[in-house]
């Protein structure tokens, strides 16, 4: 009856070290997963930025071109209005 306890214990022994091993494959893989979204994060934040600093660039560059075109439809628009 002993051995019997014996074997039990050893086997309840064996079964905790399979889920602590376990445990901590699924903890180094949840580790890897966050890492990864980390990374993906930051590469995200970086596009955005560049992406932010060229929308903002073209808006002046648009904004430049609006004003200059209708500076010259003003002009014509004067010129037209004097010579009638």
């Amino acid at each position: 009856m002993i051995s019997n306890k014996k074997q039990q214990l050893k086997d309840a022994i064996q079964i905790a070290r399979k889920a602590e091993i376990e445990a901590l494959i699924a903890t180094e893989k949840a580790q890897k997963s966050v890492n990864k979204i980390v990374k993906l994060r930051k590469e995200l934040d970086v596009q955005y930025k560049k992406l932010a600093k060229k929308i903002k660039e073209n808006k002046k560059n648009n904004d430049k071109k609006i004003e200059y075109f209708s500076k010259k439809k003003v002009k014509k628009a004067k010129k037209k209005k004097s010579l009638k």
